[in-house]
């Protein structure tokens, strides 16, 4: 929400009314007004550009351009972007993203020069909200692929019971080529003992890293669990198993060593 206030009498400050984003609902942060009007980072909604022409007479702001830098995400959470600069007298804006990067954009609003342009894999709005868009990267033939792999791995276990019981934790890192970590991405494995099978997952954080801990098992019956990988899906790339981290020599669940063998008695 944008609140709109009357300070020209600061003995009698007024409330003139309050912007409420019909779509794209997130944080709003930094804002700068420049002619009439005002371009505000608002983290997962990206960068929104609002008329503020009649805020004085009625405290109304009109929403007539936005640039999401994060596709499909409009949550309250604090990522996206968090600043932009509209000063430029080319007309260019300079924008913020947490872990998107860094934005220049060209505005086309009427009333001004210059206004905010496309991103280079879709084409920003002046009406209305897509219904969806696509991923943050897109590949083409011209241009080298953006990957997703596991950058870092680690398996530690603890003992529990005397040496009774022991307990191991996986540690994934994820980011793509560029080295962005893809935060959100799904990590699930398939965990096999004695026959039998259960599924467990961890989704990445924001500093890349998701932590699965498997169930506590008794060594003496099970001296060893198989896991195995299932198919990372990613809005950071497409998932290349063969760019892996090595663990043990080996690009950890790729096609050379799809199965992780788990040794619960030398834990």
């Amino acid at each position: 929400q944008t609140y709109i206030f009357d300070v020209s009498n600061l003995r009698n400050v007024q409330l003139k009314g309050i912007h409420t984003a019909s779509t794209r609902k997130s944080i709003m942060h930094n804002e700068y007004i420049k002619g009439d009007f005002v371009y505000q980072s608002n983290y997962e909604a990206g960068i929104t550009i609002l008329d503020v022409s009649n805020a004085a007479n009625n405290g109304e702001l009109v929403e007539v351009a936005f640039f999401d830098m994060i596709s499909g995400e409009n949550r309250k959470s604090f990522d996206g972007s968090w600043s932009n600069y509209p000063y430029f007298k080319s007309g260019i804006v300079i924008a913020t993203s947490i872990e998107q990067g860094f934005f220049v954009l060209r505005p086309n609003l009427s009333g001004e020069t210059n206004t905010p342009m496309a991103s280079p894999s879709y084409e920003p709005s002046t009406s209305k909200v897509p219904t969806s868009q696509p991923s943050i990267y897109t590949n083409s033939p011209s241009k080298p692929p953006v990957l997703v792999r596991i950058t870092s791995f680690s398996v530690t276990a603890k003992l529990f019971n005397n040496g009774k019981k022991v307990q191991s934790t996986l540690t994934f890192h994820l980011e793509n080529t560029h080295d962005i970590k893809a935060k959100g991405t799904l990590i699930k494995i398939n965990i096999t003992k004695g026959g039998t099978k259960k599924t467990k997952q961890c989704r990445i954080s924001r500093s890349g890293k998701c932590v699965i801990k498997l169930p506590r098992y008794d060594p003496i019956k099970f001296p060893s669990v198989d896991v195995k990988l299932k198919p990372i899906k990613s809005k950071f790339g497409e998932y290349e198993s063969e760019l892996n981290n090595e663990y043990k020599s080996c690009p950890v669940f790729s096609s050379a060593c799809p199965t992780l063998v788990i040794d619960n008695v030398n834990a």
